[in-house]
C-alpha cells in the first residue's frame, strides 16, 4: 500500500457535497455508530481487555500529558486565551511524533507520515491557539486509521472509548486548562461545551435505557458528582461547571435544551444526527479534514486558491452582515439554516470613526506620544492619518508606553467586595428588581423625549427626497425588507429547495442587510454607524462570558483577516445595542407595569405568522398521532434543537417558559406577579387580545427574560469603561420593535408595534436608525465626555475629567492600567475594580484601586488612594461634605475622631443639566407617576457624577487575631454614635465592605474605620424620602427595612444600624474562617448558612432574617468562638424587641447564661409599669440601645482560653448626647 500526507480537500460547497456521500463519509460515520453501540449500558469502571496496542496508545497518551506538564503556561496578560506556550508544547510533540509511533506495535514505518499527521493536529492549532470539534476528530480518524492498518481490533472498541478515547479527553482538559485555548469554530453547535462533541454523544449512549437517570438530572449538582465517576456524560458536565459560574442555560444552551428530551435512546440517536448535519457537514469544519491514502478523497476538484480564507472556519456563513459598501439592492442568498440558541447575544452598533481609531492603534500606526497625557494636552496632530478630528481621544495606550508599563500593586483591592461576588445568576435577581418598575410609553414619545427627534422633524424625514423618504422609495430596500420578512415569516428552502422553518440566527443576516442598505440610503453611502453580530466572541472588560464574534464592517476599511482575528472587542466602543429575537413579538413587552398613553388599541399582538400556522398543525398532529411522534417530528425542523432530537419540542418550550428567570416569587409581590405563560400557546390563544387596563401584569416568559437579558446588557454598557449617563437598546422580535432605554433612576420601553404591512411603522424604525447614527458626538447617546477632549459641549458645560485610554489592551479588566485625569495638578492611573454595583438603578457606585502619578496631597499619606464613581440622586448630600463636616468636629477632645474617619484626598461634583440629555424631559414625562415604593416621590429622581479620590485602607479580612475583631467592631459602634452625636450626620449603610481598618502609627493597634458614606444623611432627616432605593446593604439590613410591617409606616431608625452590625457580626463569625494571612470565606455553601441573605429577594430575605432572630442556634466558626456571647445577647435583644413590638407588651426574659449579664442589661430597661408604659418603637422599648451595644462588645469578648478581653474605649460616655427620636423620623409616628 503507497501512504502518502494528509492534505485539505473540501474548499467549496460541490466538495462538501460530495464528500457527504463518499466512502470517507461512510467510514467515519460507520465507526462512530460501531463504538456508540459496542457501550450501550457501559461504565467507565468496567473491566476491559487492554490488548498490546491499546496499552502502547495509553502510554503515548501519558507521555503527552507528560510534555505539557513539562512546558508551563507562560505570563500572558494581553490575553486571557491562547497561551504561546502552546506552541512550545505543539512542536515538542511534532517531534516527539515518530519516537511514538515507533512505539506501536506492527506499525509499518511508511504509515507512520500518514497516520501521524492526524495524531499532531488532535491537540489543537498551532497559529491560532484554539481547539475545536475538528481537532477531536483527527483524533477519531488516527485511531480509524489505525485499525484500518490492522494494529486495532474489532475487540478493542469497548476500551478504545472507555479507556483511550476517555483518556485522551482528560489529556486534552489539562491543556485547555493550562494553555486556556481558545474554543475553534461556533460555540453550543459544532461543540456542545467550548471543544468537544463526541464525548457527550459517547456519554449519551452509555445511559442508554438506564432505568432511573434520565437526561434532566444534568441540573442536579449532587446527580452530576455522583455519576461523573462512572458517566462520560456527566464527567463533562462537571468539568462544565466547574469552569463556569452561571447555569448551563446561559453558557451550554444547547445541553440545557437537550435535557428536556425524555430518554436518553432519544438523546443518544440525536446526537448522530447532529454531529452528521452539524459536524461532517458544515464547511468551517469539514474544510479542515485531511483526506491521505486511508481515507482517501477522489471528489471534485478544489476552487481557485486565491478565493479560499484559510481560516475561514472562523467566518461562519450564517451570520455574517454584509459590507455597507457592498449593498446593491440585490437580494443575498437564501439564508443557510443552522441551530438557534434560545438567548443569543445582541447585536451591537458602534461608530465607524471609533473603529478607525481602533484600528489604527492595531495596526500600531501613529500612536499618541507620552505627551498626549499630560493634563489639558492637545489632541494628536492633524498628520495622524484618517482620524476623525472630532473624535480625537479615543486611543488605546500602546503597550509599549513607558507610562503603562509597570502594572498597578497588587493589593487586597484586587479582590471583589467580599461576600459580594456575584454571578450571572445572581446578578439577575438585581436586574429583575430593576426592571419590575419599568414604564412603557409610546414609540413616538420615545423618539421624542429619548432620542430627541421631535413630531416635526420626524414627519420631514419621511418627505420625498429626505431621508426616509429616499428609503422607502428605493426599490433594493423594499426587496431586503420584503426578503426578510419572508424569511421572518415564513422560513427558508435549504440547498435542496427543502423548505424549513427559520431561526433565530437566520433572521441576523437578512436583518443586518435592511439596516445596512437604509443607512446607506440615509447617508449616501457614509453612514456613521456600523452594525456588526456579536453572538460568538464575549466582550471584553466584563467577567461575563459573552460578547461579539465577528463583524458587518464598512468595506472601505480593508481589513485582513489578521486583523479582523486580532481584534478585540471591549464595552466602551458600543454605543447602542440590539437584540434579535424570533418569537413573533411575544418575547416583547406589551402589557407589564405602569404606562403613559399606552390604550387598548396600542397592545394589539400580531397574528401567527404562516411558519406559526404550521408549527400548530405538527403540535395538532403529535398529539393525535403520539404513537407515531417521531415520524411526525421528522418533518419539523423548527426547534431549537433541530430534527435531530425528534421529541423533544414540547418538553423545550416548556423547559424555556420554566427557567426564564430564577429569582423567586417574592420579586413581585404575589399580587401583582406577572402571569408566567409559553409564548407559542400565547400566539394560538390571544391573537389580537387587548388589554383594558394599561398596568396589566400578563408577560410571557419569553418577554420577561428578554426584559432581564438585555437590561443584563445595559448594566455592562452603564459600568465598564466609558462613563454614560444612560443607554438604549433595540429589540426587534420577528417583525415587532421594542426600544428599551436605562439609566440610573429608570427603565423605560417603548410600547411594541408590528413592522410587518404597516408602514408607518417601518418608518419609525427608520426613524430610529436615522437618529441614533446621528448623534454620534452629541450626548443623547449617553456618553459623558470623560475620555473624549473635544467632545461636543456647550459653553456653560464643565471641563470633565479623562480617562485615556477608555480601555487598556493588556488588560482583560474595564479601567484597570488606564490613567485618570482629574485636574491638572490631579492624575492618577487606575488598578483593578474593587467594586461595582450588580444593579441598574442606584448609585451604581464603582470602586478603584489607584496610584498617584501626580496629587496636591502630602507624601506622608502614600501613593496609594481610592476612586470612588457614583451617580447619587441630586438631593443626597455629597459624601465628601459630609466627610468634612464630620473631621472638622474632630477637635479636641473628639480628635480621636479622626483615626476613624476615611480621608478625601480630591473631590468633585459634575453635573450634565447643560448637555441636553435627556434627563430632563423624561422627568417632565414621568412627573404623573408616583414611586411604587414609596407614595407621594417622584418616579424620576435627577443624578449627578460624583467622583472621590480617598486615602487606601485596609479590609477587616486581612486581621489575623479575633480581639482585633472585637476592637474594630466596637471602634464602628462608637465612631458611628459619635456622629450621630456631635456631625449630625447618620450613615445609614454599616456592611461589611463599608467597615474597614488602619493602624496607629505610634504603636500599631488596630482602629476600625467606618468607610463609604454615600446612603448618609444630615440630621434631621428630611420628611421626604432623599431616594427611593431601600437605604443600605441587602445582607445586612434590618427586615422591617427590607419588607416594612403591612400597615406600618417605616423609617431609617438609629436602630435598624445597630441591628446591621449584629448582622455584619453575625455572618463574619459564621461565614469565614482563620488563614495565616487573615480570614477567608468558607468555600463549602452548605456551611455559609447566610448565603441566600446575598442574592435572595428583599422580601425573602427579611422573612428569613425574622426566623434567624428565632432561631437559638448559632453556626460560629472555631476562630470567632469568643464572640458567643456577644451574638446570643445581641440576637435575644433584638428577638424580644421585635416580639415585644409585635404586641405591644413587655417581655423580661433575655436569653443567656451569664447571670451578671442579665442584671446589667435589665438596668437599661424602660419602666415595667404597664399602666404608664408607651411602647418606645425607636429602640423597641430601649432593648436596641448605644448602650445595651456598647456593653457587650465592650465587655463581652472571651479569649481562647475563655477569659474575657476588655476593649479600648474611644468615645467617652459623659460625651455622649441622648438621641431625639424626631432627628430620625420627623413625622414623629415612631416616637
Amino acid at each position: 500500500m503507497s501512504f502518502e500526507p494528509p492534505r485539505k480537500a473540501i474548499l467549496s460547497p460541490a466538495q462538501l457535497e460530495w464528500f457527504q456521500t463518499s466512502d470517507t463519509h461512510k467510514t467515519v460515520i460507520s465507526y462512530i455508530e460501531t463504538l456508540n453501540e459496542v457501550i450501550v449500558g457501559a461504565k467507565l469502571s468496567d473491566k476491559c481487555e487492554e490488548s498490546t496496542a491499546v496499552k502502547a496508545i495509553l502510554q503515548i497518551l501519558d507521555k503527552v500529558e507528560q510534555v505539557a506538564k513539562d512546558t508551563p503556561p507562560v505570563e500572558n496578560s494581553a490575553s486571557r486565551f491562547g497561551n504561546p506556550a502552546f506552541r512550545t508544547f505543539y512542536d515538542k510533540v511534532n517531534e516527539l511524533s515518530p519516537a511514538l509511533h515507533s512505539e506501536i506495535p506492527s506499525l509499518p514505518q511508511d504509515a507512520v507520515p500518514e497516520i501521524s499527521v492526524y495524531f499532531n493536529e488532535a491537540w489543537g492549532n498551532r497559529s491560532r491557539i484554539d481547539y475545536g470539534s475538528g481537532m477531536e476528530l483527527n483524533f477519531l480518524c488516527w485511531l480509524i486509521c489505525l485499525e484500518k492498518l490492522g494494529i486495532l481490533q474489532e475487540n478493542d472498541h469497548k476500551t478504545l472509548v472507555l479507556r483511550v478515547f476517555w483518556r485522551y479527553i482528560q489529556v486534552m482538559r489539562v491543556l485547555q486548562s493550562a494553555y486556556w485555548l481558545e474554543p475553534a469554530g461556533s460555540h453550543g453547535v459544532w461543540g456542545l461545551d467550548d471543544y468537544h462533541f463526541l464525548p457527550f454523544l459517547f456519554g449519551s449512549a452509555q445511559l442508554r435505557g438506564h432505568k432511573y437517570i434520565r437526561p434532566k438530572a444534568i441540573h442536579d449538582a449532587e446527580i452530576v458528582e455522583e455519576y461523573a465517576k462512572e458517566y462520560i456524560y456527566f464527567a463533562c458536565i462537571r468539568f462544565i461547571n466547574s469552569v463556569k459560574t452561571a447555569s448551563l442555560r446561559w453558557h451550554s444552551p444547547m445541553l440545557d435544551d437537550i435535557s428536556a428530551v425524555k430518554t436518553w435512546d432519544k438523546v443518544n440517536s440525536g446526537m448522530i444526527k447532529m454531529y452528521c448535519a452539524e459536524v461532517l457537514n458544515k464547511l468551517p469544519v469539514m474544510q479542515h479534514f485531511l483526506f491521505g491514502s486511508i481515507l482517501p478523497y477522489n471528489g471534485p476538484p478544489p476552487p481557485d486558491s486565491s478565493t479560499v480564507d484559510s481560516h475561514a472556519g472562523h467566518a461562519h456563513p450564517h451570520a455574517h452582515g454584509l459590507p455597507m459598501g457592498n449593498v446593491n439592492g440585490g437580494i443575498h442568498p437564501e439564508t443557510q439554516r443552522m441551530s438557534s440558541s434560545p438567548s443569543l447575544p445582541p447585536i451591537y452598533i458602534v461608530h465607524n470613526s471609533t473603529l478607525e481609531n481602533f484600528l489604527l492603534y492595531i495596526n500600531k500606526q501613529s500612536p499618541p506620544s507620552p505627551d498626549a497625557f499630560t493634563p489639558n494636552s492637545s489632541p494628536p496632530s492633524d498628520s495622524t492619518p484618517d482620524v476623525d478630528v472630532n473624535m480625537r481621544g479615543l486611543y488605546a495606550i500602546p503597550q509599549s508606553s513607558s507610562l503603562l508599563t509597570t502594572p498597578p500593586s497588587s493589593t487586597f483591592f484586587d479582590k471583589q467586595d467580599f461576600e459580594d461576588n456575584h454571578n450571572v445568576e445572581d446578578v439577575k435577581l438585581y436586574i429583575a428588581e430593576d426592571i419590575k418598575h419599568r414604564v412603557r410609553i409610546l414609540l413616538p414619545t420615545f423618539l421624542d423625549v429619548i432620542l430627541g427627534l421631535p413630531p416635526k422633524e420626524f414627519n420631514d424625514l419621511k418627505l420625498p427626497g429626505k431621508p426616509i423618504g429616499r428609503v422607502k422609495s428605493d426599490e433594493g430596500f423594499k426587496q431586503s425588507w420584503n426578503h426578510y420578512c419572508s424569511i421572518a415569516r415564513e422560513g427558508s428552502l435549504t440547498p435542496q429547495g427543502v423548505p424549513v422553518f427559520s431561526t433565530e440566527e437566520d433572521l441576523y443576516r437578512p436583518l443586518v442587510h435592511v439596516i445596512c442598505r437604509a443607512l446607506d440610503i440615509m447617508f449616501d453611502g457614509k453612514p456613521p454607524l456600523t452594525f456588526f453580530d456579536s453572538h460568538r466572541k464575549r466582550v471584553h472588560g466584563s467577567w461575563s462570558q459573552r460578547g461579539p464574534d465577528f463583524a458587518a464592517l464598512p468595506s472601505h476599511l480593508s481589513l485582513t483577516t489578521g486583523e479582523f482575528d486580532g481584534m478585540k472587542k471591549w464595552w466602551p466602543l458600543f454605543l447602542y445595542i440590539l437584540e434579535v429575537k424570533h418569537h413573533n413579538g411575544f418575547a416583547l413587552d406589551w402589557f407589564y407595569g405602569r404606562s403613559i398613553g399606552v390604550g387598548p388599541e396600542h397592545t394589539k399582538r400580531p397574528s401567527p405568522t404562516p411558519q406559526d400556522q404550521k408549527k400548530k398543525e405538527i403540535r395538532k398532529k403529535w398529539k393525535r398521532k403520539a404513537s407515531s411522534l417521531e415520524e411526525a417530528t421528522e418533518t419539523h425542523s423548527g426547534s431549537v434543537l433541530g430534527p435531530a432530537f425528534s421529541d423533544t419540542q414540547q418538553d423545550a418550550r416548556a423547559s424555556t417558559s420554566a427557567s426564564i428567570d430564577d429569582n423567586d416569587d417574592e420579586v413581585v409581590p404575589a399580587s401583582k406577579r406577572p402571569k408566567i405563560t409559553d409564548a407559542v400557546d400565547e400566539q394560538e390563544s390571544n391573537v389580537n387580545e387587548t388589554v383594558e387596563s394599561p398596568a396589566s401584569t400578563t408577560i410571557s416568559g419569553e418577554a420577561n427574560d428578554t426584559q432581564i437579558q438585555v437590561a443584563s446588557y445595559a448594566l455592562d454598557m452603564l459600568s465598564r469603561g466609558l462613563l454614560r449617563t444612560h443607554t438604549v437598546a433595540i429589540l426587534v422580535d420577528t417583525t415587532c420593535l421594542q426600544l428599551a432605554y436605562y439609566d440610573r433612576s429608570q427603565v423605560v420601553v417603548s410600547q411594541p408595534l408590528n413592522m410587518y404591512g404597516q408602514d408607518d411603522h417601518l418608518d419609525l424604525f427608520l426613524a430610529v436608525l436615522y437618529q441614533i447614527s446621528v448623534q454620534g458626538s452629541m450626548p443623547h447617546m449617553g456618553l459623558l465626555p470623560t475620555s473624549i477632549p473635544n467632545f461636543t459641549i456647550t459653553p456653560k458645560s464643565q471641563v470633565f475629567p479623562r480617562i485615556e485610554p477608555y480601555f487598556y489592551q493588556s488588560s482583560e479588566k474595564a479601567f484597570s492600567g488606564s490613567m485618570l485625569h482629574l485636574d491638572a495638578e490631579t492624575q492618577l492611573q487606575i488598578g483593578d475594580v474593587i467594586h461595582r454595583a450588580h444593579g441598574v438603578i442606584g448609585r451604581a457606585s464603582i470602586v478603584l484601586a489607584a496610584t498617584r502619578i501626580r496629587g496636591n496631597w502630602g507624601l506622608e499619606l502614600g501613593n496609594d488612594a481610592v476612586v470612588k464613581i457614583s451617580f447619587p440622586t441630586t438631593a443626597r448630600d455629597p459624601e465628601a461634605h459630609l466627610l468634612k463636616l464630620a473631621r472638622a468636629k474632630a477637635t479636641g477632645k473628639h480628635a480621636w475622631a479622626m483615626e476613624h474617619l476615611p480621608q478625601v484626598l480630591w473631590d468633585k461634583e459634575y453635573s450634565w443639566d447643560d448637555l441636553g440629555t435627556p434627563q430632563d424631559k423624561l422627568a417632565d414625562l414621568l412627573q404623573q407617576l408616583d414611586d411604587p415604593q414609596t407614595p407621594g416621590v417622584p418616579a424620576y429622581e435627577r443624578r449627578t457624577l460624583r467622583i472621590i479620590v480617598l486615602r487606601r485602607l485596609h479590609p477587616i479580612t486581612e486581621l489575623t487575631k479575633p480581639e482585633d475583631y472585637a476592637q474594630v467592631f466596637y471602634d464602628i459602634l462608637q465612631i458611628h454614635r459619635w456622629l450621630v452625636d456631635h456631625p449630625k450626620v447618620f450613615q445609614r449603610d454599616i456592611s461589611l465592605a463599608n467597615i474597614m481598618f488602619s493602624r496607629n502609627k505610634a504603636d500599631g493597634t488596630v482602629r476600625g474605620v467606618l468607610n463609604d458614606f454615600d446612603l448618609a444623611s444630615r440630621l434631621p432627616l428630611s420628611s421626604e424620602s432623599s431616594s427611593r432605593t431601600r437605604t443600605g446593604t441587602k445582607p445586612y439590613m434590618s427586615h422591617e427595612l427590607l419588607k416594612p410591617p403591612v400597615g406600618k409606616r417605616t423609617c431609617h431608625l438609629y436602630r435598624h444600624d445597630l441591628e446591621a452590625l449584629y448582622y455584619v457580626i453575625l455572618i463574619v463569625c459564621s461565614h469565614y474562617e482563620d488563614q495565616k494571612q487573615g480570614i477567608h470565606k468558607i468555600t463549602d455553601p452548605k456551611r455559609c448558612i447566610y448565603n441566600s441573605w446575598f442574592v435572595g429577594s428583599h422580601s425573602s430575605i427579611a422573612s428569613e432574617k425574622r426566623s434567624a432572630l428565632a432561631q437559638d442556634h448559632l453556626s460560629i466558626q472555631q476562630f470567632f468562638t469568643g464572640f458567643t456571647d456577644i451574638l446570643t445577647y445581641l440576637r435575644s435583644l433584638l428577638m424580644i424587641g421585635y416580639q415585644e413590638s409585635d404586641a405591644n407588651t413587655l417581655s423580661i426574659k433575655l436569653q443567656g447564661d451569664d447571670s451578671n449579664f442579665q442584671l446589667k442589661l435589665q438596668l437599661f430597661k424602660a419602666s415595667e409599669t404597664q399602666a404608664e408604659h408607651k411602647f418606645k418603637e425607636h429602640s423597641l422599648n430601649d432593648r436596641v440601645t448605644y448602650q445595651n451595644f456598647q456593653f457587650l462588645l465592650s465587655e463581652g469578648f472571651k479569649l481562647q482560653n475563655g477569659s474575657p478581653k476588655r476593649m479600648v474605649q474611644r468615645y467617652p460616655d459623659a460625651d455622649v448626647l441622648p438621641l431625639n427620636p424626631r432627628d430620625f423620623d420627623p413625622e414623629g409616628d415612631l416616637i
